[in-house]
Parts: structure tokens; C-alpha cells; sequence
């Protein structure tokens, strides 16, 4: 939800203060999802190196090493997805499309994650994601962002690394 600055700051109704309790529980998933979105990063980057050069990952970590994450993700698509039609297996474009779209939807828990201003948040867990810029003045996105909804950032953060780690969809396109 969108609410512009007034006056200096964000007027809300939001409770904005938070007990130790539930603060703890969002400390220690914050940490699982930074960590599970890091060991999904290094999944990508062991997939790009090996597919840039099989023998020796010098030579793909060489090209990657400067790249954002986004950056990467992209490349991933640049590779993937025209390789299915150079094989004459388009079908299997959608394929990588999909695993596209969910690495960019890991990137952007992990911004939401990490960028969010977690102790001006109070018990009904709304919190402050992003300062924007717009026709109509400066104003901040708030979005509730409860443990249920953290744990399943968390889950679809997994579930892409698993996917990437699948070697049947990459054996797929070599059959």
C-alpha cells in the first residue's frame, strides 16, 4: 500500500511497536531467507560457470564475477532459452521461462527482505519496503509481511534452488 510523506513522515495507524518475542522470530527467518538466497546464488553461479565452460569453471567464473544477481539471472535466460531451439527442443523453452521468472521472484523477496525497515514495525507486521518517488510527492510501500508470509518466501526461495539443482532439467536438453 502506498502512503506519501506528510509533513516529513509516513502518518499511518499501524501499531509500529513490536515485542522482543516477535522480533526474534523475524531475526531468525530474515537470517534463513539471506541464507538460503545466498546458497541460491551460488547454485546459479555453479549452473552459468559449467554451462559457460565444462572442463573448468575458471573461464565461467571469469564472466560472472562482476554480475549482480539480476545480471546472472538474466544471462541464465540468454543462454537457456535460445538453447532449446538450437537443439530443436522448444518445448522445453517454457521450461526454462519458468525457472526465469522464479529466480526474479527470489530476487525480489530477498530485496524485500533485506531492505525493509523492520524496527519501525509493530505487531501487525506492515512494514515499510520502499521509498519511491512519483507525480504525486515522495512515498513508501507498505506491505504485511507476517512470519506465514516469510516462511513461504522462504519455501519458494528452496523450491528454486531445487529446481536449479535438478539435473534432469538440463539433461533434457542434451537427450
Amino acid at each position: 500500500m502506498k502512503i506519501y510523506l506528510d509533513d516529513g513522515s509516513f502518518n499511518h495507524d499501524f501499531d509500529t511497536t513490536i515485542s522482543a518475542a516477535k522480533l526474534k522470530q523475524i531475526k531468525l527467518i530474515l537470517g534463513e531467507i539471506i541464507l538460503d538466497f545466498n546458497y541460491l546464488e551460488s547454485v546459479l553461479d555453479d549452473v552459468l560457470t559449467s554451462f559457460i565452460h565444462s572442463r573448468s569453471s575458471d573461464l565461467g567464473y571469469t564472466v560472472i564475477a562482476k554480475l549482480t544477481f539480476s545480471q546472472k539471472v538474466d544471462l541464465f535466460r540468454d543462454f537457456f532459452v535460445p538453447m532449446c531451439k538450437h537443439v530443436g527442443k522448444p518445448e522445453l523453452s517454457s521450461l526454462y521461462a519458468s525457472l526465469h521468472l522464479r529466480l526474479k521472484e527470489a530476487a525480489v523477496i530477498r530485496n524485500k527482505a533485506i531492505h525493509a525497515r523492520w524496527l519501525e514495525m509493530g505487531n501487525d507486521f506492515v512494514v515499510l519496503t520502499k521509498i519511491g518517488v512519483d507525480k504525486d510527492g515522495v512515498y513508501g510501500d507498505f506491505i504485511k509481511l507476517d512470519l506465514k508470509t516469510l516462511r513461504s518466501y522462504l519455501n519458494e526461495i528452496n523450491k528454486t534452488s531445487e529446481e536449479l539443482l535438478n539435473e534432469d532439467i538440463f539433461r533434457k536438453l542434451s537427450e
